[in-house]
C-alpha cells in the first residue's frame, strides 16, 4: 500500500492505537541534582499518566518537583507543566501526574498535579532537586 501524504482520520488513528501498558522514561538511579530524560517521541496518543516511582532515600531533607517540557521545533525546552515541589514520604512512593487536554487543575483522587496540555510529538520529563540529597526513583509514562 502506497503511503499518502494525506494526514489520518482521526477514526483511524483511535481505532490504530493498541491499549499501552506504558515504558521507563528514565531508569531507577541514585540522583543528587536535577535530571532530564531523554527525549520521547509521542505517537498518536494525546495524553499520558507519568509516575515519579521514589524507591529510596526520601526523607524530609529533600523535595522534588516534577515538569512535562516539550520541545520546540528550534530544540528548545519549553515546561507545558510543572508540579509543585514535594517533599517525599519516607520510603518507597509513587506520585502520578496526568498530561491530557481539557484536564481538570484541581487535584483529582490521588494524582499530584494535573494539565490540561496535550502530549507533544517530542517531550521529556525533569525533575527539579531542592537540595543535593540523593534520591533513587525512576520515572514512568503510561500514554493514553
Amino acid at each position: 500500500m502506497a503511503r499518502s501524504d494525506q494526514p489520518r482520520p482521526i477514526q483511524d488513528i483511535l481505532v490504530a492505537q493498541e491499549p499501552s501498558t506504558g515504558f521507563i522514561v528514565s531508569p531507577s538511579v541514585a540522583r543528587t541534582a536535577t535530571h532530564n530524560s531523554s527525549d520521547l517521541t509521542n505517537r498518536d496518543h494525546i495524553g499520558a499518566y507519568v509516575f515519579l516511582d521514589i524507591n529510596a532515600g526520601a526523607d524530609s531533607s529533600c523535595s522534588l518537583a516534577l515538569l512535562i517540557q516539550a520541545k520546540s521545533p528550534g530544540g528548545s525546552y519549553v515546561d507545558i507543566f510543572t508540579g509543585s515541589s514535594f517533599v517525599p514520604s519516607t520510603g518507597a512512593s509513587v506520585k502520578p501526574y496526568l498530561v491530557y487536554p481539557n484536564g481538570s487543575t484541581k487535584l483529582d483522587g490521588g494524582l499530584i498535579g494535573i494539565t490540561s496540555a496535550p502530549l507533544p510529538q517530542t517531550w521529556r520529563a525533569r525533575v527539579v532537586h531542592g537540595n543535593t540529597r540523593s534520591v533513587d526513583y525512576s520515572i514512568e509514562a503510561m500514554p493514553l
